[in-house]
């Protein structure tokens, strides 16, 4: 006997009053932030509001966003409170524009589509991949799951392709951190270089030498204080430890 599929919607969809209260999610990966691509949050958004526009059945109620964030793993603040919503029925549909935004964890994704959204009767939508929990035609279900591997494959093939590049990038000695610590600048003229920041060095060279002086960490933020650094609590701490003899 062929398996019959968990997916299920208990609400009621053949009532054309029912107003769907949707919680829109848009999901955007380190890899894929500050491009121009389709999967900015602007252009999920918009998709997202297009559909709900040309639907009469639906409500916006809120976009849940997670700007930064892999789709490896459940654990994002903007999907959290979508699953606190969802528990205050405040909403009863989520709407993406596709799967891999939703995540990229085969067996969470399929789980959360199978069995959790269904049994706190949600309905699910995924755009551009044309699946409705709601309207599930005979392939829908396999061509989902087939999705939900190709988008965790693509996921590890992208962060070895990423490991690989950025080892390659310290065996060369690049710089590979967005800010440099206190005391450097990044080269203008090369990306991969930091140079001595003149002005944060001398700050630095007077903190080593009141730490040569046995002058307490305390004394040395008053010290700081008075020259009025821009410098962090956590920056100074930093600093203070490379001090250390």
């Amino acid at each position: 006997m062929a398996r019959k599929s968990r997916v299920h919607l208990q609400l009621n969809l053949n009532n054309p009053k029912k107003s769907f209260q949707v919680g829109a999610y848009v999901r955007l990966s380190i890899l894929n932030n500050n491009t121009d691509d389709e999967n900015t949050i602007e252009n999920q958004k918009n998709i997202i509001l297009n559909y709900i526009n040309n639907n009469n059945d639906f409500e916006l109620v809120k976009f849940y966003e997670d700007n930064n964030k892999t789709g490896t793993n459940f654990n994002r603040e903007g999907f959290e409170s979508l699953l606190e919503d969802i528990k205050h029925k405040r909403i009863n549909c989520i709407i993406v524009k596709d799967l891999s935004r939703f995540g990229r964890d085969y067996k969470e994704c399929s789980n959360y589509i199978e069995n959790i959204l269904p049994f706190l009767n949600i309905r699910f939508i995924a755009i551009n991949d044309n699946f409705d929990s709601a309207n599930i035609k005979n392939n829908d279900i396999l061509s989902m799951h087939l999705k939900n591997i190709v988008n965790e494959l693509y996921s590890k093939d992208i962060s070895k392709k990423v490991s690989s590049a950025l080892q390659s990038k310290r065996k060369k000695g690049q710089y590979l951190c967005t800010i440099p610590t206190y005391g450097y600048l990044k080269d203008p003229k090369n990306k991969g270089k930091v140079i001595v920041d003149e002005k944060a060095s001398e700050v630095v060279k007077k903190i080593f030498d009141w730490r040569l002086q046995n002058k307490s960490y305390n004394e040395i933020l008053l010290e700081l204080e008075k020259l009025n650094t821009i410098l962090s609590r956590q920056e100074i701490k930093t600093l203070l430890k490379k001090a250390e003899i």
